[in-house]
């Protein structure tokens, strides 16, 4: 009776100390409890401020991106389809960096240090978003366009495409547990 208990104790416990694991569960119990937040809402762009957030999360930036800047600035550039759904990841933090989100036109994005940049309709800033494109910038939309994540909905759920060649151009990170919940393009 001893011998077997020793025996299914050490290997179910390895498997739960495994990083890999660990990481891939936080990561799945994260993205599960703030998309059931925005689905008992039942608006699709509360769902996209959930994805948001967690894209920031999952993302790193090379060092020198945040060097003497303790803010992470997630901006919207033209409309903003939100609303005041942003408003609480005002007093949310990336890591130790405090959000600010921004609303933006193109000049005023130009001179700012956006870390993620939604663009609601990618096809209107083409060219500058070709201009950001070996920037450390997340660049993410909700229509096609060249960014690094687009969201969309399928049969009434929002998902997300990466797009791994722009991410690697901008020298940004994304982990492989985010990649693994991607789909595929």
């Amino acid at each position: 009776m001893r011998a077997s208990a020793r025996t299914s104790s050490p290997s179910s416990a390895s498997m739960c100390r495994t990083p890999y694991n660990s990481g891939f569960i936080a990561l799945v119990i994260s993205l599960a409890a703030s998309i059931a937040w925005a689905d008992a809402m039942r608006d699709e762009y509360s769902v996209k401020v959930a994805y948001l957030y967690n894209f920031a999360r999952f993302v790193n930036w090379p060092d020198e991106v945040f060097s003497g800047n303790n803010r992470f600035n997630l901006c919207i550039l033209g409309e903003n389809p939100f609303g005041a759904r942003l408003q609480p990841l005002e007093n949310r933090s990336i890591e130790t960096k405090q959000i600010s989100i921004l609303s933006l036109d193109v000049e005023e994005a130009k001179r700012s240090r956006c870390h993620l940049l939604f663009v609601r309709d990618a096809s209107l800033y083409t060219d500058f978003l070709e201009q950001l494109a070996s920037e450390p910038v997340l660049t993410v939309t909700d229509r096609k366009g060249p960014t690094i994540i687009e969201m969309f909905t399928h049969e009434d759920r929002v998902k997300f495409r990466i797009d791994r060649e722009r991410a690697k151009i901008a020298s940004l990170l994304v982990s492989a547990q985010l990649m693994k919940l991607s789909t595929p393009e």
